[in-house]
């Protein structure tokens, strides 16, 4: 695999290694090009395999497959075509990439026959709003850091606050094109949040502000509250550059099309939520979702280690909210026990935290029923898991990090 080194470039190299591939990786095509002999599979960026395909030093791999930047894809058609037999543009989702590996096992005609049987599989490019104004709530550190590089990506200039006072009072003072809302914060949840901004634009007349729910109740008697509070869209944690991008397309128009901040008359929430990403109960339990990790490292701009910058975030958060549940071993008071273990899976979802994110949903949904769920296997399942998921995140920082890092695509 000739690509920088990274989230994506890891999540890659893990996801081969487990169907069974050999994997080496360069950081660069002068060291790979002084190889003795051309791997069976290549991954790399587009304008490599050109060079490749120009006939100086590696012969052609049986198999080529581009990545690119997603505004960069051009699919299976095009220049790339000659190319590359497939070019990809990441985040990579598992769930794009499983269809792959199979046609790889295959050769290189069923590999050619994916890039024009799921043209879909190319992710969309990424839509700019420049001069688009968001306030942007959540009390969790980790959420607001990713929540506002994504949205600085696209563009838009982000104001962040930490509960749900804060909003109210931040929404009266200045104007915002775009609401996004945790729902679950302190002082005001989201939901008594919303009624005071709804309040507001009736007493003072003032045009309707979109506002987009940020939740981890993906299903459940919770997951549809937000419809019923007065908000207009809904994006489940974690939260995607492309969930993101969905949830605003009914409101704003991207600079791309030359209109900025056109906020829609009507909109229909369904279009609009997003339910995460890949259903989970199909596959084994595992300690990260690399898919998240990748889609954080989309999110960063170049020059910047955000991956890394949240794993800290995280590595600082997650005991402190841990013992606070923890605590409540003994309550009675099942509503904070709810609340505490919502907050930890929140965070830890929001970083690709599976283990610790599935254990949380099973105490906060036996809690809100009045269960006890904080039993002893419960609490050592719990310190296991994210005894792990520290171990696991600081060893993915210890391979995005910049730096000289071996890792290909050769078939065992």
């Amino acid at each position: 695999m000739l690509h920088k080194p990274g989230a994506t470039r890891t999540a890659l190299e893990t996801y081969l290694g487990d169907v069974g591939y050999s994997v080496t990786c360069y950081d660069d095509e002068d060291t790979a090009l002084s190889l003795s002999a051309s791997p069976d599979i290549l991954f790399a960026d587009v304008e490599t395999c050109r060079t490749l395909n120009s006939g100086e030093g590696l012969t052609r791999p049986e198999i080529v497959i581009g990545i690119s930047l997603p505004n960069n894809a051009t699919g299976p058609s095009g220049t790339s075509k000659s190319v590359c037999d497939l070019e990809v543009s990441y985040p990579l989702s598992l769930a794009e990439l499983r269809p792959l590996f199979q046609a790889m096992s295959e050769g290189r005609h069923a590999v050619r026959q994916l890039a024009t049987e799921a043209p879909s599989a190319q992710s969309s490019p990424i839509l700019r709003y420049d001069g688009v104004r968001a306030l942007a709530a959540d009390d969790n550190p980790v959420n607001r850091e990713i929540l506002s590089e994504a949205l600085e990506r696209m563009g838009i200039e982000t104001h962040c606050v930490e509960d749900g006072g804060e909003v109210v009072r931040a929404y009266r003072q200045e104007a915002f094109d775009v609401v996004f809302m945790d729902v679950s914060m302190p002082v005001l949840d989201g939901y008594e949040a919303t009624a005071g901004i709804r309040q507001y634009e009736e007493q003072t007349q003032s045009p309707r502000t979109p506002i987009i729910a940020l939740t981890a109740h993906a299903y459940g008697s919770e997951a549809n509250l937000w419809r019923q509070s007065g908000m207009d869209a809904c994006v489940t944690k974690p939260f995607t550059l492309g969930s993101l991008q969905n949830a605003l397309s009914d409101f704003l128009f991207s600079s791309d099309h030359d209109e900025v901040c056109a906020a829609s008359q009507s909109t229909n929430p369904e279009q609009t939520y997003v339910t995460g990403i890949d259903d989970q109960q199909n596959h084994p339990p595992q300690i990260l979702d690399l898919d998240v990790l990748a889609g954080i490292s989309d999110m960063q701009r170049d020059g910047d280690n955000l991956v890394e910058r949240i794993i800290g975030l995280y590595a600082e958060q997650a005991p402190k909210a841990l013992q606070q549940l923890l605590q409540l071993t003994d309550t009675t008071d099942y509503q904070s026990v709810a609340a505490a273990a919502h907050a930890l899976k929140s965070l830890s979802r929001n970083v690709g935290a599976l283990a610790v994110g599935d254990l949380c949903d099973v105490i906060e949904t036996e809690a809100r029923e009045g269960i006890a769920s904080l039993t002893q296997a419960r609490r050592l399942a719990l310190k296991d898991a994210m005894d792990q998921t520290t171990r696991e995140l600081s060893k993915f920082s210890e391979l995005t990090r910049p730096a000289a890092h071996s890792a290909s695509g050769m078939r065992q």
